[in-house]
This record gives structure tokens, sequence and C-alpha cells, in this order.
């Protein structure tokens, strides 16, 4: 069952937020339980917690894998502000979205403890920064920020650190990335280098490689194409101080595409040149290629009570708001990647529902062939408007 629900704009008692959060499965701070509190959000979310799955195909058109889809990336936050019966804030609650299902789900971008905060007029959090660079044991210097834009857009994500190795010797490592207005990566560059630095200086040599991204959208902004160019710098050891490092430089480039349903979630991700690289996402059901069975069966709409791919029998006899008027006008189906409908019929005296669904082998048993029944109420009979001599009674 989809559960959505619709947060921000506005004020939110504090036991409605911890009810919303605790049926989403959504961690909730105990400073909520507190009294008498109320949280506002920045920005309009719907909370979809339908979940989702992934089935990766290779470049030979083979299932690579298939699962649960997590992800840990996002492109646009939202910010939440708790506060006490006097208005101050006592909490701040953070939410993310994730640039494949769309879905927003809470999560802490920052650490309290060390980590600076920077906001926005409008409220949004604009810096979250690292603290100014520290010492560990003089040994490591360290320094990070993510920026993002009024209406919560990533902007740029920055990491570097430098490590002392001993003696005159120190190691650096950089990650750089930048995203255009859409919180999509528009470039980045991360490598590794090391340099020797005392009486003199000269280069231990490292490796940097830099990502550029052209991104194109749809009229919904969806990131529907991207052209990405990747280049790889190798850089030799100085053999001593004055005489340049010897570069190796390779470059890669290839393109990536996208589609989408019409809730902008993302169902197929086209990976390289080749529509058999790709991966497919689907919605509250697995894929299943080619297998007999349905991933679901709906009536007007909604999928029917305790529906499994694995369950064939249905019985809603006694149930009353389970009845059909027209069969073919009523029952949707959703049937897997190279499966199909053999037989969908309707016994209007028995009330019972039959659908047989054939999968993608050759064969016509019970390994590629399932039938499915569900047996469905009377619907009630009763008059639903009355005339007199032609014309209608408006008091019926």
């Amino acid at each position: 069952m989809e559960q959505l629900k619709q947060l921000g704009g506005r004020l939110l008692g504090k036991k409605r937020v911890a009810v919303i959060l605790g049926l989403l499965g959504l961690c909730c701070p105990s400073s909520l339980w507190a009294e008498k509190l109320d949280t506002t959000f920045v920005l309009d979310m719907v909370i979809d917690s339908t979940p989702c799955y992934y089935t990766e195909y290779g470049d030979k058109g083979n299932i690579v894998s298939s699962g649960r889809y997590t992800s840990s990336d996002y492109f646009r936050i939202n910010v939440g502000y708790v506060t006490n019966e006097n208005g101050e804030r006592i909490d701040t609650l953070t939410y993310v979205c994730d640039p494949v299902t769309k879905q927003w789900r809470a999560q802490t971008l920052y650490d309290g403890y060390r980590d600076e905060l920077y906001f926005h007029d409008n409220g949004m959090l604009k810096t979250i920064k690292g603290g100014d660079p520290y010492k560990d044991g003089s040994t490591v210097y360290y320094s990070d920020y993510v920026n993002f834009s009024e209406d919560g857009m990533l902007i740029e994500d920055v990491q570097s650190i430098e490590r002392h190795e001993g003696g005159a010797e120190f190691s650096y490592n950089d990650d750089i990335k930048k995203y255009d207005t859409h919180g999509n990566l528009l470039s980045r560059y991360w490598g590794s280098s090391g340099r020797h630095h005392g009486g003199s200086s000269w280069s231990l040599g490292g490796t940097s490689n830099e990502d550029n991204y052209n991104n194109k959208y749809d009229a919904k902004d969806n990131l529907i194409e991207v052209e990405l160019t990747n280049k790889t710098t190798k850089t030799r050891p100085e053999e001593r101080e004055g005489v340049p490092a010897e570069e190796t430089t390779s470059s890669t480039s290839y393109k990536m595409e996208y589609i989408y349903d019409s809730q902008n979630r993302r169902i197929k991700a086209i990976t390289g040149y080749t529509l058999k690289d790709s991966i497919v996402y689907t919605y509250g059901h697995t894929l299943r290629e080619g297998e007999p069975c349905l991933l679901a069966i709906r009536l007007n709409g909604n999928t029917i009570d305790s529906f499994s791919p694995n369950k064939y029998k249905y019985d809603f006899s006694d149930n009353p708001s389970y009845y059909i008027l027209d069969y073919q006008k009523d029952i949707k189906y959703i049937t897997p990647v190279g499966s199909s409908v053999e037989e969908l019929s309707y016994d209007s005296d028995t009330r019972q529902l039959t659908i047989t669904v054939l999968g993608s082998g050759t064969s016509r048993d019970s390994s590629n062939m399932k039938t499915y029944t569900v047996k469905f109420s009377a619907p009630e009979s009763y008059i639903t408007s009355m005339t007199y001599n032609g014309k209608t009674v408006e008091a019926f």
C-alpha cells in the first residue's frame, strides 16, 4: 500500500509529527515528544514510502543483479524547525530527496558537535561547514563544506585532506563536486598527490580525475540525458628538484539516458549506447521478468487486499465493497516484463474472475502458466433516482 503524506509550509502539532514519522518508519528526535512543540518545514513535500526495486542488465541483456533499491545519494534537501511554546527553535529536522525515486526521507546531514551551519533568509540551510581545519595528533588537516541554494538544491560539496606522512613528506586528497541548478552533478574533481617539503620541495607524483557532465532535462525538470566525459591524469615523481614530473592523460566518454513515469519517478536508466545495458526500476513490486505471475490485481484502481504474486485464489464474496459492474473496466492488472495474460474472463453467475498468465518460456505446463481466481460479492441493488410524469423527483 502506498503511503503518502503532505508536509510543509505550515505548522504540524507535536503529536501529529511524531505519529506521521513513526508510521512511515522514520526516526523521530526525542525532543519531539516534549509538550507543546510544533514543526515548520521550509518546503512542501510528499513523504512516499512505496518500496522501489531494481533489476540491472548487462551489455548482453543478461540480469546482473536485482533487489530492493536503497540509496544514500540525494539532490535536494528540506529543513524543518522544532519550536517550543515560546516560538524558540530547539531542534532542526533535515530531509533529503532521492534522485531516482524522488522520495523524501529523514537524514542527518551534519555533526552537531563539530559542524557550523549557515542559513538563507528563507530558513533553508545554506552551508554545512566542517569547522575550521583542525589537527589530529599534529598529522592531519581536514576541512569540508557543502552549499545549498535557497530552494534546497545542492550547489557544491568540497572535501580536502592534508596528511603529514612523516619527515618532510605530505599527502593530499581532494574531492570537489559542483552541481547545476537542478541539483545534479555538473563536474567532479578528485585526486591524490604527494609532495616533499623541507629545505627543497618536489613532487612525489599522484593521480587526478575530472568528470564533466552535460545534463539535459525534460519539461518537468527530470534529468533525461547525461553526456559524461572523464579525464585521468597520472603524474610520475620528480627525479630531483627542478626537473618537471612527467604526466600521462587518458580520456573516456559515454552517455546515460533516463526514463520516468507520470509521477516523475525514474523507471529506467540506460548506460552507454545499448538498451541492454540498463537498470529497470519498479515501485511496490519486484520485476520478476518472464515469470508466469501477476504483480498486481486492481479493482477500480486499488490493489485487492492480501494480494501476493504467489497467491492464486481470493474470495471476497462476503465483502460488499468487492463487486464488479463491468470487469473489463473495473479490473486492471500488472504483468512482469516478458509475461502476458492468456485469458481474462468473468463468470457473472458465480461472480468469479479468472486470469491466466503465460511466462516467457515455451512450455504450457504449470512451470510456465499460472491461473488466478477472484470471487466477488453481488452488487447491491437500489434505486438511484425517481421520476414522476417524466420529471425527476428532486427530494428523492
